[in-house]
């Protein structure tokens, strides 16, 4: 399941997704993932990378924050996306 997250990460770092395209395909594979924690009922991803998707999660939830409290940038999400994908896949 990473190397999917990661294969995403690529995309969206070399630029063949937008940061809108990105999210929508992020959070399609994030819904895809807890579903199958919930069908499985354990946890199909190592917890240190969880904590990974989840930070990501947020960040693209930013993205499209309609508040402008919260709202983050196209070049923010690619910055915190290449941080933590260095940090677990190095």
């Amino acid at each position: 399941m990473e190397e999917r997250y990661n294969n995403l990460f690529d995309k969206f770092l070399t630029k063949k997704l937008t940061a809108d395209q990105f999210a929508d395909n992020f959070m399609d594979l994030w819904r895809e993932d807890r579903d199958n924690v919930i069908r499985s009922k354990s946890d199909a991803l190592d917890p240190r990378f969880r904590r990974i998707v989840d930070r990501i999660f947020t960040s693209c939830d930013c993205l499209n924050d309609t508040s402008d409290k919260f709202t983050i940038s196209e070049d923010d999400l690619r910055q915190e996306v290449d941080l933590l994908r260095h940090i677990w896949f190095g």
